[in-house]
C-alpha cells in the first residue's frame, strides 16, 4: 500500500473538510453540506460524506481528501500529502521539502494577516454598535410617539448585537466577519 492510500485510510473526508473549512451549513442523511470553498455561493452545494467522498455539485468535481487539499491550498499532490501528514500528525518518512516549507511560511503570513483584518474589523464594528447604542439611549428621553417606538426598537436591536459581539469567541468572530462581508457584497448593511 502506497503513502496516499495509507493517508486515505487513516483520515475521513468529513474530518479533513471540517478541519480546513469548519462546520457545515447543514447535515442531511447524504452527509455534510457546505458552501463551496472554491467560489462564492448562496446555497450550500458542496457535499462531504465518509461513504461517498467529497463532491462539489456546483462544478461537478469529485474529490478524495488529497485532491481536495491540492485544490484548496493550490499545491502539488506530494505537498498535499505532506500537509495532511503535518496537520493530522501522521508519521512522515521524509523531511519536509522546500516547497512545503515555503508554502507553510506563506500560509502562516496569510493567516496572521487574516486574523489582523478580522480583529480590526471586529473592534471597529463593535465600537460603532456601542456608539450607536449610546446615541439612541441618550436620545430616548427627548422623543415621543412613533419616533420613541422606533428608538426603542433600534435600542433592542443594538443591545442584541452588542451582546453577540461581547460573547463572541474567535471562531464566532470569523463567522460574523464572513457574514458581514457577504452582506456587504450584496448591499450596504448597518448593524
Amino acid at each position: 500500500m502506497n503513502d496516499a492510500e495509507k493517508i486515505k485510510q487513516l483520515l475521513s473526508p468529513t474530518l479533513v473538510v471540517q478541519h480546513y473549512i469548519g462546520q457545515p451549513v447543514h447535515k442531511t442523511n447524504l452527509g455534510l453540506w457546505y458552501k463551496s470553498p472554491f467560489r462564492n455561493e448562496r446555497t450550500a452545494s458542496f457535499l462531504v460524506s465518509d461513504n461517498k467522498g467529497i463532491h462539489d455539485f456546483g462544478s461537478s468535481i469529485h474529490y478524495d481528501i488529497i485532491s481536495f487539499v491540492e485544490d484548496y491550498f493550490k499545491v502539488s499532490f506530494n505537498t498535499a500529502m505532506q500537509i495532511l501528514s503535518r496537520d493530522f500528525n501522521l508519521p512522515e518518512d521524509k523531511k519536509m521539502n522546500k516547497e512545503l516549507e515555503e508554502y507553510l511560511r506563506q500560509r502562516q503570513a496569510e493567516q496572521k494577516k487574516a486574523q489582523y483584518i478580522v480583529k480590526d474589523w471586529f473592534n471597529k464594528k463593535f465600537d460603532e454598535i456601542c456608539r450607536e447604542l449610546h446615541f439612541i439611549q441618550s436620545a430616548i428621553p427627548y422623543l415621543k410617539g412613533e419616533a420613541l417606538a422606533i428608538a426603542y426598537h433600534e435600542e433592542s436591536r443594538l443591545e442584541y448585537w452588542s451582546e453577540v459581539f461581547m460573547d463572541a469567541n474567535d471562531e464566532e468572530k470569523i463567522e460574523l466577519y464572513k457574514e458581514w462581508r457577504e452582506k456587504e457584497d450584496g448591499h450596504k448593511r448597518t448593524w
